[in-house]
């Protein structure tokens, strides 16, 4: 396929990154932005990063440059600006796109990367208005379907903390006094932090994930602050029919929802979610599922030239 051979991804691995793994699975090739990825040299280079140490470019991985791809599709996670200016002056003549996974308030500003350094992709429309950048829908891939297996849990929870721990295990509190079966699994942001707080788990493989998926009615779906965004467990839900509760108002909005299969916490009354639960997945139409691949992702990415900030700039300053 032509399209594999000419885009190259640039992503952190953390461990069981399913992300990275199914784009390499996918043909695609892929690397990751920084040297010295284990437990010890990631935490030096976090302290240097954050106290802005010289000769930052020592961390970069020079590999990325090797490629003979057109086009580099960088995911936000750990990228710093100095980073996306090093890849530029190393890639004059490629496309380079900045994907955000991630609402702006949690990984990097985009009004810190400079205006020829490269386009700005998000899959938050918020995050798309308020900064100009260009809007594409989430991707998942079809492959990751579960099996459908003997029901153990009502409502599963697998994701790191990312701020929502305190409010995931109100939540378990409510499920319990409505004696709903949920398995919750809260993984801390990094490693090390994981024995910080008794109920941190250990990082789970995405096939341990798609397990307990396969085993469940719903999957509950707790968003981070500011984020308007299809998160990774909605896009289980709609891929693998198990019901999906949210704190995500804005899913309302999408092609998919239906209120059969999405109840939407403080919105839809609390009381009637052991009946919601009860009641059979509405099969949603296999053509608005498609819009959601990871195929069609990147097809929207490479067929539409985004643009840069500068540009950006302007559609922001006429809303003002």
């Amino acid at each position: 396929m032509t399209i594999v051979g000419n885009v190259f991804f640039i992503r952190p691995n953390n461990n069981n990154d399913f992300t990275f793994e199914n784009i390499r699975k996918s043909g695609y090739q892929i690397d990751v932005p920084y040297k010295g990825n284990s437990i010890f040299f990631r935490i030096i280079r976090e302290i240097w990063f954050r106290l802005n140490l010289p000769f930052q470019f020592l961390w970069y991985n020079n590999d990325v440059n090797k490629t003979d791809c057109n086009t580099l599709i960088v995911y936000d996670p750990l990228i710093v600006p100095e980073y996306l200016v090093w890849l530029r002056k190393k890639n004059l003549k490629k496309r380079i796109v900045l994907f955000y996974g991630n609402p702006v308030n949690r990984t990097i500003n985009p009004d810190l990367i400079p205006d020829d350094c490269c386009e700005k992709w998000s899959w938050d429309l918020g995050d798309c208005e308020n900064y100009g950048m260009n809007y594409v829908r989430s991707g998942y891939w079809e492959g990751l379907k579960v099996t459908k297996k003997v029901l153990l849990y009502d409502i599963v929870f697998v994701g790191r903390d990312k701020g929502r721990a305190k409010d995931l295990l109100e939540l378990k509190k409510i499920f319990r006094k409505m004696r709903l079966k949920i398995k919750m699994h809260i993984v801390a942001d990094r490693r090390y932090q994981r024995y910080f707080k008794p109920f941190y788990g250990r990082i789970l493989k995405y096939d341990e994930i798609l397990g307990l998926l396969s085993q469940s009615r719903a999957v509950l779906d707790i968003v981070q602050e500011n984020q308007s965004g299809l998160s990774a467990r909605a896009m289980e839900s709609l891929f693998n029919e198990i019901k999906l509760i949210t704190d995500n108002r804005n899913i309302v909005k999408y092609d998919f929802y239906d209120k059969e299969n999405v109840f939407i916490i403080d919105q839809d009354d609390i009381a009637l979610l052991p009946e919601f639960l009860r009641r059979p997945y509405k099969k949603i139409d296999h053509e608005i599922v498609s819009l959601y691949t990871f195929e069609n992702w990147i097809k929207k990415i490479l067929s539409t030239e985004g643009t840069m900030k500068k540009k950006a700039q302007l559609l922001r300053n006429t809303k003002t």
